[in-house]
């Protein structure tokens, strides 16, 4: 266990959960995530079709994992976000879809080779 690892993956916080082991998502891959605990990396399901208050998984997030004694290790809670980058979901009319959250940095490349669109920033 190494306790200073989810501070290198940005964690600041205070207390951790009691309820399970805290964990950053560092990838979603439907259905299942990749994250970042104590203990090293670790897949999980992520239950993205759960509603959590309409909070899915996303990249970036701390959750707290719970090991299921039929399913493994699960995502039970999604923490709250300090911030998200996210677009208007594509297959819905209204419905936000985060692409990361918990970021501290973002970066826009675009090429020079043509004008800059304003309105796909």
């Amino acid at each position: 266990m190494d306790p200073d690892l989810l501070h290198a993956y940005g964690w600041r916080g205070g207390a951790r959960p009691d309820d399970g082991c805290l964990g950053r998502i560092v990838r979603v891959d439907r259905g299942e995530c990749d994250l970042v605990t104590d203990d090293g990396h670790l897949r999980v399901l992520s239950d993205s079709l759960r509603s959590q208050d309409l909070v899915a998984p996303a990249t970036g997030d701390w959750v707290v994992v719970v090991d299921d004694p039929e399913l493994g290790p699960l995502i039970s809670r999604v923490l709250e976000r300090a911030n998200t980058v996210s677009r208007r979901d594509p297959s819905e009319a209204v419905v936000e879809q985060v692409l990361v959250a918990n970021v501290d940095l973002v970066l826009i490349v675009h090429g020079l080779d043509r004008p800059l669109p304003p309105g796909r920033l």
